[in-house]
């Protein structure tokens, strides 16, 4: 069972400070009238300001006897009541207690939850459930739609227990819906799957599970013919018209843990809803491998092509340099007055000495010259055969109007057996009569000469070169499936986005309510109106500040921002270390079991199924299997280090009782934990400013995941984390490095168990494209990256009838186009909404507008709305340098948590594990241990500060902030260990050093 803190249920908390104390309990004057008019004596007079005052902090009734003494002190003393026990000591069983929450309610003008509520909580549980799996997540929404509609809170069990109820009731609802939809043969087909054959003792339901290993030309062949096999099982896609994704990949994680007698044994409609469920998942995963084969096929392609043009280009220097010399020669026999004819003479016998530059000259200029397109085709041909392949296992359709490209692909198929170096555009294909190639228009500038041969596009070419026009078809194939301008029927990554929206219809009812939630006018021309007037104040207030900002000047025709020098208080290093020797050594091991003992981390852990066994020594099995898989060990290397488990019993507990989402929820725990800590909240931040970031993790050439980038040199992925300014980091994702940082930067934020979503959310240069600031300030987040490079960037008027003193050369000739804004803004609070919603992740959004997508209108509308938030953005970053150190400081803890998270995994310097599921695990596991160890530090440091201030030694509050909890030098990674039955100390979350008070005082100054 959930408990409120898992959750947004209020509680009240123990040991507030004075400011936390004046912000929720400081009666105003209106009530102080309220309770003199309501109330006699002293007893009713304090039960009665108590009563109201932790309503109006929790939205429910609590009894006087649970209330904290320091909030009835703090209370009481508004009163001039010094001796308040004894007064309230039958005030909670008293008629007094009842008639004052009913004058209460009024006065709040609240309504009773008996009233409205459970038809509320009811409804909202089950729409929520439809699109949400996490109880925390249905529990939240339904909180949240009381306090809008000014409901009272019931107690928490009872929205608990209406949850639960609620899911139950949705997946019962699917499972019987799905069983009516397969009809009886159907399921005579799925039940032959569960049946075992004697002679290899497996099913049919185990060679669904395939996953492709390394990237081989037999494992790529088994993924294909793995996908026919799913394909011919039965036709799944109609059984979930309707069933949102959510809900089907949840169902497929069950069944996938579940063998054929497992399945066998589960209720009937239960079975084949799980059944299908998981046949259309694998069969979606496997189609995004092949497709993210191909991808990574023409990524090595062009990256081989690069190689030889440079190669190309350096071992022709020596004919390059010959030329210009040449070219100077034939200047000086124009220029030294000889006649005509002798000039023509000279020019000709220049010619002939030197005709294999000439022939060199042209070739290259008519293949691009420095265009790595024209060797593309060169390696293409070694590939040919297994891209052929892969695109004929896959369906392609165009998500826009224009169909050249997937008409030119069925084109190329057609004549895929041809070896002609040349092909008749109107040439029709023996296997299809009627198929002709009708659309070059998509073949890009550079590609034009060499595929068909022409200078110029002036007429439609009647032949093409078959080698290059193959190797640029799918090059361009490429391109359009990493912006969605193509789609794959039946893929996850590769989909049509625009399904998985909410309905426009649904959209429009809920938009006004939205638009409280963002704080933002969502009326079209309210909305311009507003955007524009913060284009116009920040235009002005920056060009009025511009004459006394020092860091921002203008100098011969350009603007320079100085470079932002660190702040004195900088981050400490361990070797000047006020906790020398005052934090005991501690093995990293003890770290995860004290955790697990202070707040049952692992209890999120456990069989994905109720048909499978649980563990009974379920901490030390949970702790072992983390510590191995996230320290990069594998279970082998951590059964020798770890004493009393085996490489099986670790192999087994993560294959059996973990997934991405229970590690997420531990770390979601930590994170809960972590907060109610009194140092990081008041000494790092309060947890609502994020920083994103990303660390090159190395794997396998030959793992289908793994690309290859210029900025790293090698083949890998991306490691991309969000860290809190308080340290912890809240948010893990394995991406591929290819893919820009800013396509992945919302997910976090948006993630299924993210409680409260920050004010700002800051991130590197790479985290920045061109609609990722429009689409966050229609999501509430403000989005403030690291801007290195900002004077390549354009900054827009809100229209040429403003100029500006000082900054008028700062702002581009283009203009914003506000009518495109204003027409397509309910389609863009579509998509907010929708990712709001949760039917659909931002970078599933973001991935498909990209700038290779610029023929969208929904591109161009964020993009136009992009450059109005991305200026205001720019122009506050310039002229704030407060900023800039914020910006600087949040970017840099999450640099630092990089290194922290890489420390941890010490025992290999890469990722072994070749299934992209089981590469997500090891990322997240050791971003569990990265967090484990942040709390059990940030702890440590807070008893060696209380022991400090009992000694007399007063530690200056700015050393305190300027001390990180990434601290490893106490830390001993290596050795024999074994999981202890109890943790090394006790956890006191009340433990405070008084030095914090000073720096929340500080704090409460500066915001």
């Amino acid at each position: 069972m959930i408990s409120p803190t898992d959750t947004i249920y209020p509680v009240l908390k123990e040991n507030l400070n004075l400011y936390e104390l004046n912000s929720c309990f400081l009666a105003t004057e209106d009530e102080i009238t309220l309770i003199e008019r309501e109330t006699r004596n002293i007893s009713s007079k304090l039960g009665f300001l108590i009563t109201l005052k932790t309503f109006q902090c929790l939205g429910y009734f609590v009894k006087v006897e649970i209330v904290p003494k320091n909030i009835i002190s703090f209370i009481s003393s508004q009163l001039n009541i010094e001796q308040f026990e004894s007064i309230l000591i039958e005030y909670d069983s008293s008629r007094n207690r009842i008639n004052h929450m009913d004058k209460i309610l009024q006065f709040m003008s609240v309504k009773n939850y008996s009233d409205v509520g459970d038809q509320i909580v009811a409804s909202v549980s089950k729409n929520t459930a439809l699109v949400r799996e996490n109880l925390s997540d249905i529990i939240n929404a339904c909180i949240e739609t009381l306090v809008h509609d000014r409901i009272e809170l019931p107690a928490f069990s009872r929205l608990h227990r209406e949850a639960m109820n609620q899911r139950a009731q949705v997946y019962n609802e699917l499972y019987l819906r799905i069983f009516n939809n397969i009809g009886e043969n159907r399921r005579f087909i799925i039940d032959n799957l569960f049946i075992v054959d004697p002679s290899n003792r497996k099913s049919e339901w185990e060679n669904i599970k395939f996953e492709i290993g390394r990237l081989k030309p037999k494992e790529i062949k088994k993924l294909i013919k793995h996908i026919q096999f799913l394909n011919n099982i039965i036709e799944i896609d109609s059984f979930f018209e309707g069933i949102p994704s959510i809900k089907i990949e949840q169902m497929a994680v069950e069944a996938e843990h579940l063998d054929a007698s497992d399945m066998q044994r589960i209720e009937v409609n239960k079975k084949y809803s799980l059944a299908i469920a998981l046949i259309k998942i694998k069969k979606s995963k496997s189609i995004d491998s092949l497709v993210d084969i191909f991808l990574k096929q023409m990524s090595m392609i062009f990256y081989l092509a690069k190689e030889e043009l440079d190669k190309y280009l350096k071992e022709n220097q020596d004919k390059t340099d010959e030329i210009m010399k040449k070219f100077i020669t034939v200047e000086d026999v124009v220029k030294d007055g000889f006649t005509n004819v002798e000039k023509v003479d000279l020019i000709s016998n220049i010619y002939q000495e030197n005709v294999s530059l000439s022939t060199y000259a042209r070739t290259h200029c008519e293949h691009g010259g420095k265009q790595h397109v024209r060797f593309m085709a060169k390696f293409f041909k070694k590939k040919r055969k297994l891209i052929f392949r892969i695109l004929e296992s896959i369906k392609l359709f165009s998500a826009t109007q224009d169909e050249g490209v997937t008409r030119s692909l069925e084109f190329m198929l057609a004549h895929k057996r041809s070896r002609k170096p040349v092909i008749e555009t109107f040439t029709k294909a023996k296997k299809r009569s009627d198929l002709i190639l009708m659309d070059v228009k998509w073949v890009e500038p550079k590609w034009w000469k060499l595929v068909t041969g022409q200078k110029k596009r002036e007429s439609f070419p009647e032949t093409i070169r078959r080698e290059h026009f193959e190797v640029c078809l799918c090059d361009a194939l490429a391109m359009s499936l990493r912006c969605g301008d193509i789609y794959v029927l039946g893929s996850l990554d590769y989909n049509d986005y625009r399904k998985e929206l909410l309905p426009l219809s649904e959209c429009e009812k809920t938009v006004a309510k939205y638009g409280e939630i963002i704080n933002l006018p969502v009326e079209k021309e309210a909305f311009i109106v507003y955007i524009k007037k913060l284009l116009i104040l920040k235009s002005e207030e920056t060009d009025i500040k511009f004459p006394d900002n020092n860091d921002f000047t203008f100098k011969d025709g350009v603007f320079h921002l100085k470079r932002l020098i660190a702040r004195t208080a900088t981050q400490r290093n361990e070797d000047d270390d006020i906790f020398q020797g005052r934090i005991n050594e501690l093995k990293l091991i003890d770290a995860l079991t004290d955790t697990a003992h202070w707040i049952s981390w692992h209890k999120v852990f456990g069989p994905h199924s109720g048909h499978q066994a649980k563990i009974k020594d379920e901490l030390s099995r949970y702790v072992a299997m983390t510590f191995s898989y996230g320290t990069g060990l594998g279970p082998k290397e951590g059964s020798k280090m770890l004493f009393g488990f085996t490489a099986d019993q670790i192999a087994d507990t993560n294959k059996n009782h973990s997934t991405c989402e229970k590690i997420d929820r531990a770390i979601f725990k930590v994170i809960e934990a972590y907060n109610k800590l009194h140092l990081p909240r008041a000494a790092w931040g309060t947890g609502k400013n994020i920083g994103a970031d990303g660390t090159h993790w190395i794997l396998s050439e030959h793992n289908s995941f793994s690309q290859r980038h210029v900025r790293y040199g090698q083949w890998g992925g991306i490691a991309y984390y969000h860290v809190a300014d308080n340290y912890i980091a809240i948010f893990s994702k394995f991406i591929p490095c290819g893919v820009y940082e800013a396509v992945h930067i919302l997910d976090g934020v948006f993630s299924q168990l993210k409680q409260e979503r920050p004010d700002v959310l800051h991130g590197d240069t790479h985290a920045q494209n061109a609609v990722v600031f429009g689409l966050s300030f229609l999501l509430g987040i403000k989005l403030m990256p690291r801007i290195r490079t900002w004077h390549d960037l354009k900054l827009y008027k809100a229209s040429k009838e403003y100029s500006y003193k000082h900054i008028e050369d700062l702002f581009t000739k283009d203009n914003i186009n506000w009518e495109l804004i204003q027409k397509h803004l309910p389609d863009m609070l579509q998509v907010a909404q929708s990712i709001m919603a949760g039917v659909i992740k931002p970078s599933t959004v973001l991935r498909r507008l990209g700038t290779a997508n610029q023929k969208s209108k929904l591109f161009q509308a964020f993009n136009m709305l992009d450059r109005v938030i991305r200026t205001i953005t720019l122009l506050e970053y310039v002229s704030d340098k407060e900023l800039r150190h914020i910006v600087q400081g949040a970017t840099s803890k999450c640099e630092q948590f990089n290194k922290f998270a890489k420390w941890l995994h010490f025992a290999q310097d890469f990722i072994k594990q070749n299934k992209r599921d089981e590469q997500q695990k090891i990322i997240k596991y050791n971003h569990l241990i990265a967090v484990l160890l942040t709390f059990h530090n940030a702890y440590s440091m807070t008893e060696a500060l209380v022991e400090m201030e009992k000694e007399g030694i007063k530690i200056p509050a700015e050393t305190i902030s300027s001390i990180s909890p990434y601290r490893t030098r106490h830390v001993r990674r290596f050795g024999e260990f074994q999981v202890s039955e109890e943790a090394t100390k006790i956890l006191d979350l009340n433990l405070k050093p008084i030095v914090t008070d000073e720096l929340l005082r500080k704090a409460t100054v500066r915001n």
